[in-house]
């Protein structure tokens, strides 16, 4: 009873960790945001105003993972059984399709800049916006790192919807490094008709990046997918679970075996075994079954006796 209290409230101080860590990094994102607006209003200049919105949906994103995880421990109903713990999931694969979306635009953006490529402008301007949100993304990278490192319990793998966000800080550094990088060569490398690839920096470090976020997004949203799809969870193997409930004594079949995740930390299974007519320690064979499951990482588990003479 103790270890089962000492876990909630584990979870309990990790959920409330998780809420102030996206609240921070909201608040840091937010002032960067107001801040970006007043000076691209104040220069007109779009490619500052353009970012502003980009950092604009980086905000849509923190805002629906902490409603998400909100919604997540919202207590069980007579209409959600299970609670609304699936909420986080669905946060983390609208973000994912948001972002790859997003790095979809950027992709256009970059091969239509190669087909007619523009000098950057306000190049100091540029330069020091990206030196704010790199430094911005690496506080919220840092913030990430540390909390997740700090947590103790089960819950030491970090949830989709927080990869999510880490991916897009990732990908924001890598756009502010991108943007500084390009602001210095454009800045200090002289003008001429042989050095024109300059102008190719920009478009073709974007396309990199984007393609870097995809390739780390997609898996993601797989994973979101499948779960909300009820499908096995990758790490199972039915077969061999299957061989191990049969090594169970009393068990002289498997009926149906259903395995299915709730989130990314919960795993159910539902079981209907076959035993023998004369078997008389039923409980005992469900609670060796039931151990069975718990020791593979299957938390709840539902499992129904049929007997022999009734196949």
């Amino acid at each position: 009873m103790d270890a089962e209290k000492q876990q909630t409230k584990e979870k309990k101080n990790f959920y409330i960790t998780k809420t102030c860590l996206i609240i921070t990094i909201l608040i840091l994102t937010s002032c960067f945001l107001i801040t970006e607006l007043i000076i691209g209003l104040l220069t007109k200049s779009n490619a500052i105003l353009a970012d502003s919105f980009h950092i604009f949906g980086d905000l849509i994103t923190l805002l629906i993972s902490l409603m998400t995880i909100r919604l997540s421990k919202r207590e069980m109903s007579n209409t959600n059984t299970f609670g609304w713990i699936r909420a986080e999931i669905l946060g983390s694969l609208i973000n994912s399709v948001f972002l790859l979306a997003l790095c979809f635009t950027i992709l256009i953006d970059s091969i239509n800049r190669f087909r007619d490529p523009e000098p950057l402008e306000k190049i100091d301007l540029i330069i020091l916006i990206g030196v704010g949100r790199l430094f911005l993304n690496i506080i919220s990278m840092s913030l990430f790192l540390i909390r997740s490192y700090r947590q103790k319990s089960s819950e030491k793998e970090m949830s989709m919807n927080l990869k999510v966000i880490l991916l897009n800080a990732l990908g924001d550094s890598l756009g502010s490094i991108a943007v500084i990088l390009s602001g210095f060569l454009i800045k200090y490398i002289p003008d001429g008709s042989e050095i024109q690839w300059k102008l190719y920096i920009d478009p073709v470090l974007s396309l990199l990046i984007a393609i870097i976020i995809m390739i780390n997004m997609v898996p993601i949203l797989k994973k979101s997918s499948l779960i909300l799809l009820q499908s096995v969870p990758l790490d199972f193997n039915v077969n061999e679970l299957k061989v191990q409930i049969l090594n169970v004594q009393g068990v002289s079949s498997v009926s149906h075996f259903y395995i299915w995740a709730l989130n990314s930390e919960i795993n159910v299974a539902s079981v209907q075994i076959v035993i023998q007519d004369d078997s008389t320690d039923h409980l005992e064979i469900v609670q060796s079954v039931k151990n069975l499951l718990k020791e593979n990482l299957i938390q709840i588990s539902t499992i129904e006796i049929e007997f022999k003479s009734q196949k």
